[in-house]
């Protein structure tokens, strides 16, 4: 369960998280690991807005993709 606490920091600085991981993703199953599956729990707590900045906005303006 997400604390609101955290919802807080991340709400105030959405511009400073990005979520990722180095863990192989199996495409054929639809299938990741254990943190694969922590992020996505992670990710449906969140706002949608925040969500796809964690995911795929910040890493993107971060790495000039």
């Amino acid at each position: 369960m997400l604390m609101p606490e955290w919802l807080e920091v991340y709400t105030r600085f959405p511009e400073r998280f990005i979520l990722g991981s180095d863990e192989k993703y199996d495409r054929d199953h639809g299938e990741g690991g254990k943190n694969t599956r922590g992020i996505r729990k992670l990710l449906d707590q969140l706002p949608p807005d925040l969500a796809q900045r964690f995911a795929q906005g910040n890493p993107k303006r971060l790495f000039g993709l």
